[in-house]
């Protein structure tokens, strides 16, 4: 009888007991939550060189402003910690020297690539799991299929077609028309569509230096950002008092 109820306590209290690494049972773990997340993030952001360069009011304005940037980039969760451990670090890093290179850029702003951009469904690549680009001139659908970086699918011969070359007519319709004026065709890598719809042209992108207006007008690593005497392409952003950044957390 005493080893068959000690048998029955075993098996009450050993589940409640938990893993040492589980932690406290019926707790949730800041870190895969959004608010527990961002907090975290806006914590690495805001150093005090980060508060200082960017002549944010105090650390805690600094945290404010983070942790509101970082719940519109990332999703709602919940998020697995390991991967939440690892955003917060890339965010530690990107901050660390008040310089935010092309990478950190592309994935604790823009959230388009990396750790952090693994937990924004935005950062997802829709075509991720969809096989290799298929070849120029093979038969492709364009809601589903996508081509080798110098072609594109045409809408109307359903084909992989390459891309314009610079000086080339091109055609991007602006949103903001009602009806397209144009069957879209993009431009090779190296230039981007230039021009009102209908009467588009390709163009080189700029390199560093060059003078911009978006980031698509700047060449593959470089990012189109406010300079001394107006925006330029660069590879990094320097954090300072009318930076874009900054203008955020002042």
């Amino acid at each position: 009888m005493k080893a068959l109820t000690l048998t029955i306590l075993a098996a009450i209290l050993l589940p409640a007991c938990g893993h040492k690494d589980d932690g406290p049972v019926g707790l949730e773990d800041p870190l895969t939550t959004p608010e527990g997340l961002c907090d975290a993030w806006a914590e690495a952001a805001c150093t005090e060189e980060v508060t200082d360069r960017c002549a944010a009011r105090s650390r805690a304005d600094c945290r404010d402003a983070q942790a509101d940037f970082c719940r519109d980039q990332v999703g709602d969760g919940p998020f697995e910690r390991d991967e939440a451990e690892l955003c917060v670090e890339d965010v530690r890093l990107a901050y660390a020297d008040a310089v935010i290179d092309y990478a950190e850029w592309q994935n604790v702003v823009a959230g388009v690539f990396g750790n952090c951009a693994d937990l924004n469904p935005r950062g997802a690549d829709p075509n991720g799991d969809e096989g290799r680009p298929l070849v120029g001139g093979a038969d492709c659908d364009p809601e589903t299929d996508v081509c080798m970086s110098s072609h594109f699918c045409d809408l109307d011969r359903r084909y992989c077609r390459p891309r314009a070359e610079v000086g080339q007519p091109c055609c991007e319709n602006d949103p903001m028309l009602i009806e397209p004026v144009c069957t879209p065709f993009p431009c090779v890598e190296e230039a981007y569509c230039s021009g009102p719809s209908g009467e588009q042209t390709c163009v080189g992108r700029g390199g560093e230096s060059d003078d911009c207006e978006t980031d698509r007008e700047c060449a593959a690593g470089l990012l189109c950002v406010e300079g001394g005497g107006g925006r330029i392409c660069t590879d990094k952003v320097y954090l300072g008092t009318g930076s874009a950044l900054c203008d955020e957390l002042a």
